[in-house]
């Protein structure tokens, strides 16, 4: 099975990102995890947010693979995206 993601090359100033696709409010959350090179100055909004229950999980779609993801990160992702 391919990785989620590609590495970071750590000679470099490299970053992930995750691009939030569009969606209907109760329709799946999709997701692209990309990497990008600090020097392209690419803009982005930044998000903290706190670890919660780790059992109760929701799903997210992650460069077409499903992921498990913290309840509280996945409702945050969802009023953030368009």
């Amino acid at each position: 099975m391919l990785p989620l993601h590609e590495p970071l090359d750590p000679s470099s100033t490299e970053i992930r990102l995750l691009t939030l696709q569009p969606g209907e409010a109760a329709g799946p959350l999709c997701c692209e995890l990309r990497k990008f090179s600090l020097k392209l100055r690419p803009q982005y909004d930044a998000l903290s947010y706190t670890w919660d229950d780790t059992i109760n999980k929701k799903v997210s779609i992650v460069n077409g693979r499903t992921v498990l993801v913290t309840t509280n990160l996945e409702a945050a992702l969802r009023r953030l995206r368009y």
